[in-house]
């Protein structure tokens, strides 16, 4: 975990502001990029969100721009295309490589265009698709994302499910699907 993840709210800003005004953003010159984001992902509250705190917390100016899944993911995949985007990803198994693995240079889905040998290495690390029990491998790619900051997680999101504890079979998973073919009511 990065140790700003632990800084309070306005600690944070205070830095941010401060990392900003050493690159040369003030509020006479904001920093100006584009936010932009795929129609239907169901981020757009979260989106003017983002937008509306960034501009009144930092010397930025930020232009929100959305199109349809198909072109946005075309231009996901070409280098310099996109200044700041939206990228949900769920992990479709219980490993940290299900997250990891996106930063490897190869990965299709690698939209940072991430390159790095040592994380290339760590990753190929294990079998076929990443999934080894090794958590000090981890927590070295880990150490180098932040190190590097190929992304920058905006938000996690949360279910929430009420479930009667005479409910049987209701197993929580990484895709937050529910296969009620598997739910019984628990024997009394």
């Amino acid at each position: 975990m990065p140790e700003f993840a632990l800084w309070r709210l306005d600690e944070r800003l205070v830095a941010a502001r401060d990392l900003l005004e050493g690159a040369g953003y003030s509020e006479e010159n904001p920093l100006r990029f584009t936010l932009d984001y795929y129609s239907g992902s169901g981020v757009e509250k979260i989106i003017v969100f983002v937008k509306q705190f960034w501009e009144e917390n930092l010397p930025a100016e930020v232009t929100i721009n959305t199109q349809e899944p198909r072109a946005y993911f075309a231009r996901l995949q070409q280098p310099g295309e996109i200044q700041c985007f939206i990228a949900l990803w769920t992990g479709d198994y219980r490993d940290a490589a299900a997250y990891l693995k996106l930063f490897g240079s190869g990965h299709s889905n690698n939209f940072s265009f991430f390159d790095n040998d040592r994380v290339d290495a760590l990753l190929a690390g294990g079998d076929e698709i990443g999934i080894v029990d090794d958590k000090d491998r981890y927590a070295e790619i880990e150490r180098l994302l932040q190190e590097q900051t190929p992304v920058m997680p905006v938000y996690y999101p949360v279910h929430k499910h009420l479930a009667s504890t005479e409910l049987v079979g209701y197993e929580p998973n990484p895709m937050n699907v529910r296969m009620s073919q598997f739910f019984a009511r628990a024997p009394r």
